[in-house]
């Protein structure tokens, strides 16, 4: 699935930045830390970030609406 994501990053570059985030249901903090990755990655053209779970609901309310609205989601 990451290597899959990967190769649509890299349709139109040489080079694409991909965060993978495991379980990231279980883990603590995630909504600050995708705040200061977008803070950090608005300045390159081509950044994945990959959310790994089994639960949509999950990831939308561990990240919070307004950061998942800005997100653009592509599901596997």
């Amino acid at each position: 699935m990451v290597r899959e994501i990967g190769r649509k990053l890299l349709k139109k570059r040489n080079y694409a930045i991909a965060i993978t985030l495991e379980n990231s249901d279980k883990i603590n903090g995630v909504e600050s830390f995708l705040r200061n990755v977008n803070n950090l990655v608005e300045n390159f053209p081509r950044v994945g970030l990959i959310l790994i779970s089994t639960s949509e609901a999950e990831i939308r309310g561990l990240v919070g609406k307004r950061l998942f609205s800005r997100l653009r989601p592509e599901y596997l």
